[in-house]
């Protein structure tokens, strides 16, 4: 009988693991189709490293902003992701720097919307805290958020600038990739998916301790 509460349990996680997480995913990432990709910036960082103190500079940066983007209403939903390769950050006074970066959407003679984009690296503290290195080969990591999901009214080129604001050292290239006819995630959907994908978890973790 517990093989058999163990296999449905399992099901069941499967199931709220591809409404839940999965459908999101999708929803954000894949459904649409691609109208675009468009190169932010890139950069060379080196880091030095001495114990727990560390410093990380870069060379120049070519900045390919601002974006044109041609969109038209048949469009819609328009989705706006943006992908970013990372170093890792250290925590200061006990929290993890992260880098700010200030976008803006405009169409020729209007501003359509603003956001400010936060993006966290993995923290690599403690594995560097005893390390000694200068210029060293740095590992780096992906990072991929939904930026802006809009509509519009018009056909028309449409402008996309995005700024530094804070921690530019953290960032080494950024990449923007445009969707659409996007699928906008359905809460009744994703919540459920979640529920089913956590109660099950906490299931399959009870009845094996139980064995």
């Amino acid at each position: 009988m517990g093989k058999t509460y163990l296999a449905i349990l399992a099901i069941v996680f499967v199931v709220g693991l591809l409404i839940g997480p999965g459908y999101l995913v999708y929803c954000y990432f894949f459904s649409g189709a691609e109208v675009g990709k468009y190169p932010v910036f890139e950069k060379d960082i080196t880091r030095i490293s001495v114990g727990g103190v560390e410093s990380t500079s870069s060379g120049q940066t070519q900045w390919q902003t601002p974006i044109t983007m041609r969109l038209s209403p048949e469009m819609n939903p328009i989705a706006i992701n943006l992908t970013a390769k990372t170093v890792g950050s250290i925590r200061v006074a006990s929290r993890l720097e992260r880098a700010r970066y200030a976008a803006e959407f405009r169409s020729a003679d209007e501003l359509i919307w603003t956001k400010d984009v936060w993006i966290s690296p993995p923290d690599t503290s403690k594995k560097d805290r005893k390390k000694f290195t200068i210029g060293s080969k740095l590992t780096f990591s992906s990072t991929s958020q939904r930026l802006q999901t809009f509509s519009v009214t018009e056909a028309g080129d449409y402008v996309l600038d995005i700024k530094e604001e804070s921690n530019p050292n953290i960032v080494a290239s950024m990449m923007i990739k445009v969707r659409r006819n996007v699928v906008s995630a359905k809460k009744a959907i994703v919540i459920p998916g979640f529920v089913l994908c956590v109660g099950s978890l906490l299931g399959l973790v009870f009845l094996s301790k139980r064995r």
